[in-house]
């Protein structure tokens, strides 16, 4: 009876560093998922999310492409709680389903997977060892904003739609300190990419 393959979910707090890990995991050896790529699959044009959403919230939020513009959901989704959760109750099934088809589909000994929403969407159960991205609120803001383009009224609000990212911490099996430089960020995923593949059992906490 082959093995199963060991789940690693990864998340953190909005620009704490997620992709930066995830593609470190990639690079590692390690096979990825991203759970934010899958969400932007199930909005394609002729998929039933991508009807369902136009049902609930109009023709407004495409492009002329006749393609759902995400900065129209998000200017919606973040500054009013209900329409957030009834985006929420149609993308999280269909992004939940394909997460289970990729994780019955994984061949090897080891998969992670980037999970944004992982303790507010009560995703924990997919995962067998839980790694939080950890960067103080001050670095998340200062990248969040020179390199993505938010303001700060727009890294408040969004912010304010997840879990503290301390809270996160204390609930995780591993924190990836990424407040600090790449190299310090590489080193972490390195040393626990290793006792991974050595099969150390005391890896959480």
């Amino acid at each position: 009876m082959p093995k199963k393959p060991l789940i690693i979910g990864v998340t953190g707090g909005f620009g704490s560093g997620k992709s930066t890990v995830l593609s470190l995991f990639r690079k590692a050896g390690i096979p990825t998922m991203d759970a934010d790529e899958l969400a932007h699959q199930t909005l394609r044009p002729r998929t039933k999310t991508y009807s369902r959403i136009i049902r609930v919230f109009g023709e407004s939020v495409l492009s002329r492409g006749g393609v759902i513009d995400r900065k129209k959901m998000a200017s919606i989704i973040f500054k009013n709680r209900i329409a957030r959760k009834r985006l929420e109750g149609i993308i999280h099934p269909a992004v939940v389903k394909k997460l289970r088809e990729g994780i019955r589909n994984v061949r090897g000994p080891f998969l992670a997977v980037d999970i944004p929403l992982l303790f507010e969407a009560k995703l924990s159960r997919l995962v067998d060892l839980i790694v939080v991205v950890w960067a103080s609120p001050r670095t998340r803001t200062c990248r969040l904003s020179r390199f993505r383009g938010y303001s700060d009224a727009e890294i408040r609000r969004r912010s304010a739609t997840q879990i503290n990212l301390r809270k996160k911490c204390l609930a995780a099996d591993r924190v990836i300190d990424n407040d600090g430089n790449l190299k310090n960020t590489r080193e972490q995923v390195r040393m626990l990419v290793k006792q991974l593949k050595n099969g150390r059992s005391d890896i959480s906490k």
